[in-house]
């Protein structure tokens, strides 16, 4: 069901819950057709028109076309933050943690420093998206161990390993849309490291 996709999309990506409408039939009543389908999501309502005999139907029609706008969207603000980053401040002395399941690889070649790619159990390391910058020197990726963990849980990992030390005089620059990275930003400026989100 693209409902319950569209769902926990929204819920990785800091978006509120969607909300569905769904218009008034046409049509006589033992043989409803409904034509319109409106999706909320925050202060963004997306509208679509398509052909169904059922509401449900309707809806799960209209989150698919919701999850491909929500996911080329992510993918455009991810590659803005990219190159703010890479326009910033190119140096050696600064770490990419790069959510890289909600992120897209164009700009990513323009980051100086460390890039430390962190990606699902069963992500595809053979796509183009992957082959444009797993083979640059500087950079690193890290596969999670479980099938689907949470990408916070998946970097604490990572730093759990005596990887903390190695970072801890450098700038650390987290570009991600899971809003449950801020917690780990958090953590690692109690541990006396420069961090932030690409902003």
């Amino acid at each position: 069901m693209f409902k319950s996709r569209l769902n926990e999309f929204c819920h990785k990506s800091g978006f509120q819950t969607p909300i569905y409408l769904v218009g008034s039939p046409e049509g006589p009543p033992h043989k409803p057709v409904y034509k319109d389908c409106s999706v909320s999501i925050g202060e963004k309502t997306y509208d679509f028109r398509n052909k169904s005999s059922s509401k449900k139907e309707m809806e799960n029609m209209a989150a698919e076309e919701a999850l491909k706008l929500m996911e080329d969207m992510v993918i455009t603000e991810t590659q803005k933050l990219v190159s703010h980053s890479a326009k910033t401040k190119k140096s050696c002395d600064r770490v990419y943690l790069v959510d890289f399941d909600n992120c897209a690889d164009t700009g990513l070649q323009d980051l100086g420093g460390e890039i430390h790619l962190f990606v699902a159990q069963n992500f595809n390391t053979k796509t183009k998206k992957m082959k444009a910058v797993q083979n640059q020197p500087n950079v690193e990726i890290h596969r999670a161990e479980e099938p689907l963990p949470e990408m916070v849980d998946h970097m604490m990992t990572w730093f759990a390993c005596e990887n903390l030390k190695k970072i801890k005089n450098k700038e650390v620059v987290v570009i991600s849309r899971d809003s449950g990275l801020n917690a780990l930003v958090a953590l690692l400026k109690q541990k006396g490291v420069k961090a932030k989100i690409a902003n």
